[in-house]
């Protein structure tokens, strides 16, 4: 890619760092992340319940799928901590600095999450392969569910990113 240096650049895109960010400054809080959560819409098949625990200091998920014949579990497995910085603004671009040099506060410096934890859980069911990628908004679960099948079945991997509501 070569860019043309003959064009005057006249807008400057500015992107927050660590000392915006200051959840990135010391440990990731798991209290507003652990308990149970419901799916609101339990006709819809797929996932019920995750259950959010911390044991020892490990974060671990537990999962009750909606089968024909009722609720299946999937076990425990041990999942990954992450700080969600995603509603901080971290990583976007924003207004430049004004004639004093101050940088004016950006709508995505308001966070609705609180900088809260995020999490990663991977299912393995033998035939498919399950992660969860999991984070709060709103007071809600908000969770990515990436499914591949890992059989010789020719099946689609698909995605879905229902919410799940404290129980």
């Amino acid at each position: 890619m070569t860019v043309d240096t003959t064009v005057p650049q006249t807008e400057v895109a500015y992107t927050r760092g660590d000392d915006r960010l200051p959840m990135l400054h010391g440990p990731v809080g798991v209290e507003q992340i652990v308990g149970r959560w419901r799916n609101p819409d339990q006709a819809s098949g797929g996932i019920s319940d995750i259950d959010v625990e911390l044991r020892d200091g490990q974060l671990y998920a537990r999962v009750a799928g909606l089968g024909p014949d009722g609720l299946i579990d999937w076990g425990e497995v041990p999942a990954e901590l992450f700080a969600d910085i995603s509603m901080t603004g971290g990583q976007r671009a924003a207004v430049g600095p004004d004639d004093a040099g101050q940088v004016p506060p950006h709508y995505a410096d308001i966070s609705s999450s609180g900088g809260g934890p995020a999490f990663l859980a991977t299912f393995d069911h033998g035939f498919l392969r399950v992660d969860l990628q999991c984070r709060l908004n709103l007071g809600l679960l908000v969770v990515a569910i990436y499914s591949q099948f890992t059989d010789d079945s020719g099946r689609p991997n698909y995605f879905l990113r229902p919410v799940y509501a404290r129980r």
